[in-house]
């Protein structure tokens, strides 16, 4: 090989190595640019699960004192409702509700709870949902027999519980029953 040739190769080479140094500052650029996306990123999904985390306390401190409240108006101050949050294997949110009676913590899927009992949570579950879900929706409300299980001595307390979330949530209840307490206790009395 002559000179001129290896000089020819030189500047070549030269120009390559240019190249890559240049090409070399780029992409150490962009990895620095991408990591501080990264953090950034990751700051706000570290306020994201904080506001998550935040909101589901609140949601399940509204959840447990709403329907102990209905639940301690029939039933007496021996009964506190309880919710719980669990992720399963899956990272998947799950949620169980007890009822703690007198220090005993029941599970309604589980253990044996009246349906009365029963009847007054699905009904106080369901109010808060609706006023969760449907803030600024009509007020009425139509159900068929919510409290059919509950027995004929509590339904003046479930009367009165019903009435109460009536008056606080400015509701108005239409409530299918044949239960004659509950018949008795309403506004309006339609008799089919």
């Amino acid at each position: 090989m002559d000179i001129e040739t290896l000089m020819e190769e030189l500047v070549k080479k030269s120009f390559e190595l240019q190249q890559a140094q240049s090409r070399k500052t780029q992409l150490v650029m962009e990895i620095a640019k991408s990591k501080i996306k990264a953090d950034i990123l990751e700051k706000c999904r570290q306020v994201i699960l904080l506001v998550g985390k935040e909101t589901q306390e609140e949601l399940k401190n509204l959840i447990e004192h709403t329907v102990t409240l209905a639940v301690q108006s029939v039933y007496g101050s021996n009964y506190k409702f309880m919710v719980q949050f669990n992720y399963d294997r899956r990272d998947q949110l799950e949620v169980s509700f007890f009822i703690d009676k007198n220090g005993l913590v029941l599970e309604p899927r589980k253990d044996t709870i009246g349906y009365g009992i029963v009847d007054v949570i699905s009904f106080s579950l369901k109010m808060v949902m609706w006023m969760l879900a449907y803030p600024s929706t009509a007020p009425v409300i139509w159900m068929d027999e919510p409290f059919k299980n509950v027995s004929a001595g509590f339904i003046p307390q479930v009367s009165e519980m019903v009435r109460r979330i009536s008056d606080m949530l400015k509701v108005q209840f239409i409530i299918s029953t044949h239960i004659d307490g509950m018949i008795e206790a309403g506004d309006l009395i339609h008799q089919m």
